[in-house]
């Protein structure tokens, strides 16, 4: 009798057992299935007049893995003949099976990937899907092919302050070459006395939006004045997504024989923000002389060509005639000219 009951157990038991296999493998997620994908156009038309229209949308199939669980969609972007090792990606959200985009979206997209504007420009984008927080493998949709011109889209905020006479209407700009609110630019702040000067951080020539010193690196409406660490010119940085704001010492010189500093001191520049560049008017006599930043030979520029070209760490620049002259340094181009007055 007690043969029998043991049988009966142990038959019992690996029923059970064999169901909870069963439940087990049948809960296991499979490899999904790739997306169907596509796009609403293939030629876009970018202007700033349809830069808030949408002017594309993607959509796609759902993936399977073999059961329901929250699975997330990227769409990747690169350009033509690429493989996506670089890609750009866009998050769409939980559960859609579309997302739209307006002409700023691609302009801003296609100027992240370091594409010229003007030009016609050849992307193409994909769909990436996985199970979310899973270490599955994600699967991709075929790649559709896009083309778009990209424009500039630069933006300005201000930096009105005392060394201006607080006037937002003639302040100096910071600028976002791709208005993704992310600004930079050189400030020059007179040399008087070496005394700092105070300032603040306006979105327009105007007071309507005034940033301060909030502490800590961080900028609010309501903040204190923002004060230079003395005078000269700074490399001031301000993100206005996260509302922070950095401040360098950023300085170009020139040195060398030919100055009034010889070999041992720099002769400064003067930034012009209106027109971005160095400029000096200073009396030279017959020598050489370089380009030098913040004082120091670890950024210098010199001419190999003697065309006018500036080459890192290049040749002296000869003078042969002492005189007044005006020095003009463009440093986006590396260009420099030097004429007498």
């Amino acid at each position: 009798m007690k043969s029998i009951k043991y049988i009966i157990l142990l038959t019992m038991a690996t029923t059970l057992l064999w169901s909870c296999k069963k439940e087990e493998e049948h809960i296991v997620a499979s490899t999904g299935t790739p997306t169907e994908f596509s796009a609403s156009a293939s030629s876009l038309i970018l202007s700033k007049e349809n830069a808030e229209d949408t002017l594309l949308t993607f959509n796609w199939t759902k993936s399977d893995f073999g059961y329901k669980a929250e699975i997330t969609n990227v769409i990747q972007f690169d350009v033509a003949g690429g493989d996506f090792s670089n890609a750009k990606e866009v998050i769409a959200d939980v559960g859609s099976s579309s997302k739209k985009f307006t002409g700023v979206d691609i302009n801003t997209l296609l100027l992240s990937m370091d594409l010229p504007t003007g030009e016609p420009a050849s992307i193409i984008a994909r769909l990436k899907t996985q199970i979310t927080s899973s270490s599955l493998a994600p699967v991709y949709s075929d790649a559709v092919n896009l083309q778009a011109t990209p424009f500039s889209l630069i933006s300005y905020i201000y930096v009105p302050g005392d060394y201006q006479g607080w006037n937002p209407a003639i302040a100096d700009s910071l600028t976002s070459p791709r208005s993704n609110g992310i600004y930079e630019g050189i400030i020059y702040y007179p040399n008087t006395a070496g005394a700092s000067f105070e300032f603040k951080i306006t979105t327009g020539k105007n007071w309507d939006n005034g940033y301060g010193d909030a502490g800590g690196g961080m900028l609010s409406t309501d903040g204190a004045n923002l004060k230079s660490p003395g005078a000269g010119s700074y490399q001031i940085k301000v993100d206005m997504n996260a509302l922070t704001f950095e401040m360098v010492r950023f300085n170009f010189g020139i040195i060398g024989d030919a100055t009034a500093g010889g070999w041992d001191n720099d002769t400064d520049m003067i930034f012009d923000n209106g027109r971005q560049v160095w400029t000096l008017t200073t009396h030279l006599t017959t020598g050489n002389f370089k380009f030098r930043k913040n004082n120091d030979w670890g950024v210098n520029y010199g001419d190999d060509g003697v065309d006018g070209t500036l080459e890192s760490g290049g040749a002296d620049i000869s003078v042969t005639s002492e005189c007044e002259y005006e020095i003009i340094f463009d440093l986006n181009a590396l260009t420099y000219s030097i004429t007498k007055k």
